[in-house]
């Protein structure tokens, strides 16, 4: 069952039955085995400013205004999925859930719905596999 129309739900992290931006992010990724520890964004930031990330796996993007399918953007309250692909209107496309207005279930959505509409400009972050040891 893919994440796609999944309702939205405030603290939720269940495909299919509901979820918020966290959970979604962290449910798209569990799906996909790069487990990470769910947390808001607050507390996420707080931990990449520690380096206790999740052991480092997340790291911001070299070039923050080139991010990559599959990097995760964060706003002070919000995290989404950047997806690579451009929307009718030439817009970057994000996957993610949204808690207010149309389109509130989980999807692909233009990323200015999370940042330039409202004035907030998102930060972006790569996931790192660890370094395998070498024989």
């Amino acid at each position: 069952m893919p994440w796609t129309g999944t309702p939205y739900e405030w603290g939720g992290f269940e495909k299919g039955k509901g979820a918020d931006c966290i959970g979604s992010t962290w449910g798209v990724y569990k799906d996909a085995e790069f487990d990470f520890e769910r947390r808001d964004t607050k507390t996420f930031v707080e931990s990449l400013d520690k380096g206790q990330a999740n052991e480092g796996k997340f790291k911001p993007i070299p070039d923050q205004s080139k991010p990559q399918a599959g990097d995760i953007g964060l706003t002070d309250d919000h995290m989404m999925i950047y997806s690579g692909k451009k929307g009718e209107k030439n817009e970057d496309l994000v996957w993610s859930a949204r808690g207010v207005g149309k389109g509130r279930e989980y999807g692909e959505h233009p990323l200015k719905w999370f940042t330039s509409d409202i004035g907030k400009k998102a930060v972006w972050y790569r996931y790192y596999l660890p370094d395998k040891p070498t024989k």
